[in-house]
This record gives structure tokens, sequence and C-alpha cells, in this order.
């Protein structure tokens, strides 16, 4: 995904704001395209929830990753024993 990979780069080059940015521009669009409890859209919760708990947002980020937790279990596609549900 475009905006993923973009916001992975900006994470990574320290660009935190941009990267939350982009985030949340995909969390906007992944759901009405690929569904509110598909893969991706579940994916992009999950990262900013882990970019926000590194900018030191936990009380925000703490929510959205419990959120991402409970989708990915009960999604058909990934389920209690996926790996991003263990892991």
């Amino acid at each position: 995904n475009g905006l993923s990979g973009l916001a992975g780069l900006l994470w990574r080059d320290g660009r935190l704001a941009e990267a939350e940015a982009t985030l949340r521009e995909g969390m906007g669009l992944a759901p009405e395209v690929f569904g509110r409890d598909a893969p991706l859209t579940i994916q992009y919760r999950a990262d900013m929830a882990n970019l926000l708990a590194e900018m030191g947002r936990r009380a925000e980020a703490t929510p959205l990753l419990r959120e991402s937790l409970r989708a990915a279990r009960a999604s058909p596609r990934m389920g209690p024993s996926h790996g991003a549900t263990l892991l």
C-alpha cells in the first residue's frame, strides 16, 4: 500500500508528525475501500497505535491497539491464531 509504505518511511526517518498524518489518511480511506475489519484496515489502526505509543501518547494508543487486536481476532481472514494477534 502506498500510504502505508510512505508512513513507514517517514516514521523511520523520524518525521513522526508526517507519518501520523499519512497513517490517519490511510485509516480514513481503508475502511471505505477494503472494509472496516479487513486486514489492511486493522493494520493501519495497529500501526497508528504503535506510532502514537512511540510519540509518548499512550492514552491515545491503548484503545486503538485494543480495537485492532479485537478486530484481528474476530476477522475470518486473521483469527485468534494469526501471527498479528499473537505478537
